[in-house]
């Protein structure tokens, strides 16, 4: 499908996934053009294009197009202020995100979009796989679906996200996140996407440790259970990395899983994330 000018955007999967040519990102990317990348995404959840070969500051002026750009609570607590990170593998570093999940879902308002750049691969292993919650959420059966609504999860940092912290930035730094990040928050387990209007299962198996007000049994239970949906093939799309790759993903309808079978080899990611446009977060 050719969209915008040369956009041309191809399905990779029928739930999830496409792939988008005919545009070179260091260039000045016309409003049609972008607008039509956004509906594509919003279509899609997550977009691919190849040959990006985008410098950190083009990164960040393509991400702005989308909103605001977040601070890692790990750069705020450096104090830099840095709305760039590096994701590094290698022997010393273990990957990390090795979980489905979606970014920061522990915070009150998490981010909205998010944008990676493949910077240095291994010679095998290290793709990325995205899910689609709303596929996950259209899986259930009506009475599941009834049940489900109103229910609430508690998302979690959890203590892998501070080791890795300190692993990355030192002690110090992950002793200041400690002590200043909202580590917890409640999110329902079912919203409305605020653009789409569609229902999704906002569920982020790495950071969400029960459902609120269930038996820990019935929690664990639940939770399997989303665990099974998300994981289905059909529900999901996997990237082949090739340096310069661009993702572009909906952090509110999609969870992302970085597979680990590269370690100890080297890899080298730059992500950023767009926060939503109501202001800062806590």
């Amino acid at each position: 499908m050719t969209t915008g000018s040369t956009l041309r955007i191809t399905p990779l999967t029928k739930a999830i996934g496409a792939e988008v040519g005919g545009i070179d990102l260091r260039e000045p990317l016309p409003d049609e053009a972008f607008d039509a990348l956004q509906q594509a995404l919003l279509r899609h959840q997550v977009l691919f294009l190849r040959d990006q070969p985008l410098s950190d500051a083009q990164h960040l002026d393509f991400a702005r197009r989308f909103g605001p750009l977040t601070i890692h609570p790990t750069s705020r607590a450096k104090g830099t202020g840095a709305h760039v990170e590096f994701i590094e593998d290698d022997e010393q570093s273990p990957p990390k995100a090795t979980r489905w999940h979606s970014d920061l879902t522990w915070l009150p308002v998490p981010p909205k979009i998010g944008i990676l750049s493949a910077r240095l691969l291994p010679e095998t292993g290290g793709d990325t796989m995205w899910s689609s919650l709303t596929a996950a959420y259209r899986a259930l059966s009506l009475p599941m679906r009834e049940r489900v609504e109103g229910l609430i999860a508690l998302h979690d940092a959890g203590e892998q996200f501070f080791r890795g912290a300190e692993l990355a930035a030192g002690k110090e730094i992950a002793d200041v996140l400690r002590a200043t990040v909202s580590q917890t928050t409640e999110h329902p387990l079912v919203v409305r996407h605020p653009d789409t209007g569609e229902k999704v299962l906002y569920f982020s198996a790495a950071t969400i440790t029960k459902i609120v007000g269930l038996h820990p049994a019935e929690s664990r239970m639940w939770l399997d259970f989303f665990w099974s949906l998300v994981d289905r093939a059909e529900h999901c799309v996997r990237w082949r990395w090739r340096v310069d790759d661009l993702a572009i993903w909906d952090e509110r309808c999609t969870l992302h899983v970085a597979l680990p079978d590269h370690y100890p080899a080297r890899r080298v990611m730059r992500r950023c994330t767009v926060d939503p446009e109501i202001g800062p977060r806590a």
